[in-house]
């Protein structure tokens, strides 16, 4: 018995089923890898190994912790042709100065950017093992590396579906360094969970995000898809970087029973969706669905 190239399960083929119905048909059937099994397999890993913790840049979690028991890890945030490029990478790194990792790097599978770099950091290890939330892009990532770096085509499923990724996957490259994927950990609050295949390749932006901005100059509430609500009293500004979706306002307090406190400029994460710039000072009235769970960040743009 043999293991899956695309995803780590146990395998008579080169591809088990599921693999093969996602890459040869598109069609994800329904096997997730449990949050717990996940972490279990990340936890296999020696706290001396270098780990590169791939995360969305639009869906930065609210906690790290479990990584800290890493020595040598680096934050590698992906995705970043989703944002604006006039918005300087500094701004990021910057924001994760005071954490544990050892270095930060910004990179776009997509656009190529920043691969050089990142190359530059693996090349020192003989392990590197990729580790991070679903859906994070991990797996397209290392996929990107094998066709610049090491001449061969990646053949890790990938798909916009959390938990493609089932067990840890080894790829021994030619100079004998390894490239070693491992599950998302799956975070119940994200969005992308709650979603058939279709709604979420509606949801996935192919292209740079363009920021949506409303001036408050009298209270209104802002609707997106119909499901999420935020209302701010006037006056104050409000920047949406969020995902494909569809924006209304509504010049009056719905009804919205959930309240922050902003005390000065911050970010609003919505997990699987983006985020939402404050501007100023105020009330923030919101409405999501009971799934998510909304957090409060200081800026990180």
């Amino acid at each position: 018995m043999n293991n899956c190239v695309g995803c780590g399960a146990i395998s008579e083929k080169k591809y088990c089923q599921r693999c093969f119905s996602l890459k040869y048909y598109g069609q994800l059937l329904s096997e997730e890898v449990k949050k717990d099994k996940a972490l279990d397999i990340i936890n296999e890993i020696d706290k001396k190994e270098h780990v590169l913790l791939v995360v969305d840049i639009l869906d930065i979690p609210n906690d790290f912790s479990f990584f800290e028991r890493f020595e040598n890890i680096t934050l590698v945030l992906t995705k970043r042709d989703l944002l604006p490029f006039d918005i300087s990478d500094q701004k990021f790194i910057d924001y994760f100065e005071k954490k544990f990792f050892s270095r930060v790097i910004v990179v776009s599978s997509k656009k190529n950017y920043n691969m050089d770099r990142l190359y530059g950091v693996i090349k020192k290890y003989q392990r590197n093992y990729f580790v991070g939330f679903a859906n994070s892009g991990k797996s397209t990532l290392i996929n990107k590396l094998l066709y610049n770096y090491f001449y061969q085509a990646g053949e890790l499923t990938t798909s916009v579906m959390p938990a493609t990724t089932r067990a840890m996957v080894k790829i021994i490259v030619n100079d004998k360094r390894q490239l070693i994927d491992t599950p998302g950990i799956i975070d119940e609050t994200n969005i992308v969970n709650q979603l058939s295949i279709e709604e979420a390749k509606e949801l996935t932006p192919q292209n740079t995000i363009r920021p949506v901005v409303y001036q408050v100059k009298e209270d209104q509430t802002i609707v997106i898809n119909d499901q999420f609500f935020f209302f701010v009293k006037k006056p104050n500004v409000i920047v949406f970087y969020f995902k494909n979706v569809h924006y209304r306002r509504v010049y009056k307090l719905l009804n919205l029973e959930k309240k922050i406190e902003i005390d000065g400029e911050k970010e609003i994460v919505v997990p699987g969706l983006g985020f939402v710039k404050i501007k100023k000072p105020g009330e923030l009235f919101y409405k999501v669905p009971d799934y998510t769970k909304v957090f409060v960040r200081e800026p990180l743009i």
